[in-house]
């Protein structure tokens, strides 16, 4: 507009214009320029102008850069004052859950306040599990060789298996010992048939020889002595421990073989420590002689010794004292598979009354009074080893378990 008026002038145009603005400075009216002004003039002061506006406008974007931030760090300092540990965090509309939803808590974001920001809940500690120890495997325990059993006869039923078996077994050990008797010579065995229940026994003095013989005589039955051993019979014998058979043997045998000490009292005589000792004294006296070999009284002989010529004559059976009654059952049970016996006789401790049981054992036990004066429990270690020493065949060749306090090698 103000160039168009000097483009106006340099034309030389007549018409009269007017001013095109008044200017006032300092409350003053400046007057109007127009044509007539130059255009230095005129730019100054539009200078000065843009000057004036650009401070002002620089003054309120300033202030109001201030006023927000102010906002800003006021409304942050507000959160931390007013937040918890476990408040749930403002979510935005886009970010809000739904209903059930269960979002993770935000962490607070730091913010630039004097207060010191609120540590997190500490979470306990939680020992670690340690696994039970495992339970040590139990121990097993560690079985005794065995010995191998021979095959059954034919006529050994599986019925009769167990303490016969174990009979027929002990009766094969013996026939095939090779051990020679240390205390004696060889005696040939006494042997007793009964021809009704096809057997033939070889008696063995000290174990249960007279219950044996009550049982085969017994009801009308009878047995014979004989040389050798008929065809159709069981060839049989039962055997006792060597070291309480020999005990019983000593109180059987009297006043043979030494005069050192005393045998047993009476039924009625006290017995005392002294007395005790006397009876002991003859005891170890009597098995010094069957050391020696001076002493052959058959109640103390070996097994082996009168079991005879074992090559020729084998035993089919052979039972133990400690297992009678059952060992004596289950020779009927062989009898009865083998032979067709069908009678086979009981003992007499099978039949009897309990209180007269230890009336009818006869040799095979002695009565309670007389093992007052001696018995196992009362002879010294070193002697008690002297006799299973002694009777060493027996213990291996029958393998008979040892007693305590002896040890003898087979």
């Amino acid at each position: 507009m103000g160039r168009s008026s000097l483009d106006n002038n340099e034309s030389g145009s007549d018409h009269e214009e007017t001013p095109l603005n008044t200017v006032q400075v300092d409350g003053k009216d400046r007057g109007a320029y127009g044509p007539s002004d130059s255009v230095a003039a005129v730019g100054g002061r539009h200078i000065n102008i843009l000057i004036a506006w650009s401070c002002c406008a620089a003054c309120l974007f300033g202030a109001g850069f201030a006023f927000f931030a102010s906002l800003r760090l006021a409304g942050a300092t507000l959160t931390l004052q007013v937040s918890f540990p476990g408040d749930r965090p403002p979510q935005d509309d886009k970010s809000s859950p739904g209903f059930g939803d269960q979002p993770e808590p935000a962490a607070l974001a730091p913010a630039a306040s004097s207060q010191p920001a609120l540590a997190p809940p500490v979470r306990p500690v939680v020992a670690p599990i340690v696994p039970l120890p495992t339970p040590a495997p139990p121990v097993q325990p560690v079985a005794a060789p065995l010995v191998p059993l021979p095959v059954p006869p034919p006529w050994l039923s599986p019925k009769t298996e167990g303490p016969g078996l174990a009979a027929v077994t002990r009766a094969k050990n013996m026939n095939t010992c090779k051990m020679a008797y240390r205390a004696s010579h060889e005696y040939s065995p006494l042997l007793l048939y009964n021809k009704q229940m096809h057997v033939v026994f070889s008696l063995q003095p000290k174990a249960a020889s007279s219950l044996i013989r009550d049982a085969l005589g017994s009801h009308g039955r009878s047995f014979e002595e004989v040389r050798r051993v008929p065809e159709d019979t069981t060839y049989f014998t039962f055997i006792r421990d060597p070291l309480e058979r020999s005990i019983s043997g000593f109180i059987e045998m009297g006043e043979e073989c030494s005069q050192v000490g005393s045998t047993i009292g009476l039924y009625d005589e006290a017995v005392t420590p002294a007395k005790i000792k006397n009876v002991i004294l003859r005891y170890e006296a009597i098995i010094g002689e069957l050391e020696q070999r001076r002493c052959q009284n058959q109640h103390l002989l070996s097994h082996m010794s009168r079991a005879g010529d074992l090559k020729s004559l084998p035993l089919n059976f052979v039972g133990n004292v400690r297992s009678m009654e059952e060992d004596w059952f289950f020779l009927g049970r062989i009898q009865a598979a083998r032979f067709g016996v069908k009678d086979w006789p009981p003992l007499l401790t099978q039949v009897a009354r309990t209180e007269d049981r230890n009336q009818v054992l006869g040799a095979m036990r002695k009565k309670e009074w007389q093992y007052r004066w001696i018995n196992v429990t009362l002879l010294s270690q070193g002697l008690k080893q002297r006799v299973c020493t002694l009777y060493r065949d027996d213990y291996c060749c029958l393998r008979l378990p040892q007693p305590e306090g002896c040890s003898v090698s087979c």
